[in-house]
């Protein structure tokens, strides 16, 4: 679940290109960190709407203008998250995303942490067959 149906509802209707593909880039990097975009809104006039999206209820952390990626007409940065400017949508712009995602969420990921539990049962596993081998 990527994008909540409302948001993409609002996006296939009103949203501009540029916000689509930024919005949808943003969904995938949110489902591949193990933190879904629980809700979203728009602010803002016509042609000039910002899409607000939620990780936490109600929290509004990323905001996507209709410039998508990159700089507003007015010099603003185009997609933010808590704050921060994700440049584009590259792998770096990944990379930018992720470490504001860490920060947010105080520490790793979900899908870090995942991994971490999962190595150390495979340790865990390992040390037990080294020990039963020696019996």
């Amino acid at each position: 679940m990527p994008l909540p149906s409302n948001i993409k509802s609002w996006l296939s209707s009103y949203g501009s290109s540029e916000q689509i593909k930024a919005a949808n880039t943003i969904a995938q990097w949110c489902d591949k960190l193990k933190h879904p975009i629980r809700g979203g809104d728009v602010m803002g006039r016509f042609p000039h709407q910002s899409l607000v999206l939620d990780l936490k209820h109600n929290e509004g952390e990323i905001y996507i203008a209709a410039s998508g990626f990159g700089t507003t007409d007015r010099g603003y940065p185009g997609v933010t998250f808590n704050g921060e400017e994700i440049d584009d949508g590259s792998n770096h712009g990944f990379q930018q995303f992720k470490a504001e995602m860490e920060n947010y969420f105080g520490g790793k990921t979900a899908s870090a942490k995942l991994n971490t539990r999962i190595a150390g049962e495979l340790v865990r596993i390992a040390r037990e067959l080294v020990s039963s081998d020696g019996e």
